[in-house]
């Protein structure tokens, strides 16, 4: 927040099972917990903080009197502009002031007229702060687009691999246990020659029987 304090977001939870709230995952996808603010060591997926992985963690650092605890899935996506200022942008504060008593929140403001927060703000833009103050939130972006280009691109090719050899093993399955033509072809031959020598030999016994029947009877 404005005071430079992690703040955790999330729902109560009625359930008596789990009486005590704990931090199961934490994501941070815009790496900001970890590369930005410096105040988590990531021992998930994408710099996330699982609980499982705990012992290969040191754990969110720093004092508990700084931080106020609750996850929300997706850091990203508590990203919200007040609807105050979407109906009237007058209320941005463009004005800075000075904090007198150091809780950095400023204790007097510099009159009407003075920009130095929006400047602050618009500065921002060519300022390296991501990816451990490395990058601006351009570069980032670019880099973001980028890396789910690569990932998409390597995902297609591999998908086209395996398509591959699953084509091959149905070649290969059909080799073994399915239909060969040729063979059923010289099967079907085979028994077609078979019939025609029965049919021919029972043609040969026919006129061997009317021969004997009909040709050799007894003369007078």
């Amino acid at each position: 927040n404005h005071r430079g304090e992690l703040t955790i977001k999330a729902k109560i939870s009625t359930s008596s099972e789990y009486p005590d709230f704990v931090i199961r995952y934490l994501s941070d996808t815009g790496n900001f917990l970890v590369g930005f603010a410096g105040i988590l060591h990531g021992s998930g997926e994408v710099n996330a903080y699982d609980w499982n992985n705990i012992e290969q963690t040191a754990q969110i650092r720093g004092d508990i009197n700084y931080y106020s605890v609750a996850p929300l899935d997706e850091p990203a996506l508590w990203i919200d502009v007040n609807p105050l200022i979407v109906k009237d942008p007058r209320l941005i504060a463009s004005a800075g002031g000075k904090d007198l008593n150091g809780d950095r929140i400023p204790d007097t403001t510099n009159g009407m007229g003075d920009n130095s927060n929006i400047l602050l703000m618009a500065g921002l833009k060519d300022k390296k702060v991501m990816l451990e103050r490395d990058s601006t939130f351009l570069e980032y972006l670019k880099f973001i687009v980028g890396d789910v280009g690569t990932r998409s691109n390597i995902s297609e090719v591999a998908i086209k691999k395996q398509e591959l050899v699953i084509q091959n093993l149905s070649k290969l399955r059909e080799a073994v246990s399915g239909v060969n033509l040729d063979e059923e072809l010289t099967k079907l031959i085979s028994y077609q020659r078979a019939y025609e020598a029965s049919a021919r030999f029972i043609t040969y016994i026919d006129s061997m029987l009317d021969t004997i029947i009909n040709r050799m009877g007894t003369v007078r």
